[in-house]
């Protein structure tokens, strides 16, 4: 007798997949952060980030996006029937890593201004962390 499973289109949890590699490394560790140990520095937060790849894309398309906290959320959902999802919309953008790199460099490495006005620079928790792998932990 056959049995058969039903096919569920759900991704698995991040969480699952990030103990799953931890655990193939031994030694391995990770460190969760909220957007905040970055925001503050001056880097968007992954919210951020879609939010303004988002609007590029409304731009290129000639379209205007109501300037509310949602609006580009809003559009994308209208403009294409389905919400948007950081990881997804970096993979529709730019299909490979060398691209998907050159394309977030700009939120994340500070430009000269960006540089000469202090911003996204590693905060105190960056560099506590760094100072934690330095020394082995």
């Amino acid at each position: 007798m056959s049995r058969r499973r039903a096919v569920v289109d759900q991704p698995m949890e991040p969480h699952v997949n990030l103990a799953f590699g931890l655990r193939a490394v031994p030694g391995g560790y990770a460190v969760l952060l909220g957007a905040g140990a970055s925001v503050s520095s001056g880097v968007l937060s992954a919210w951020g980030v879609q939010c303004d790849l988002i609007s590029k894309i409304a731009t290129a398309e000639g379209a205007e996006i109501p300037d509310t906290d949602t609006g580009p959320y809003d559009w994308y959902v209208n403009r294409f029937g389905h919400e948007p999802a950081y990881d997804t919309l970096l993979a529709d953008l730019a299909r490979t890593p060398s691209e998907r790199q050159a394309l977030l460099r700009s939120y994340f490495e500070p430009n000269e201004t960006e540089r000469e006005q202090g911003l996204k620079r590693p905060t105190d928790a960056h560099r506590a962390l760094a100072r934690l792998v330095a020394s082995g932990h």
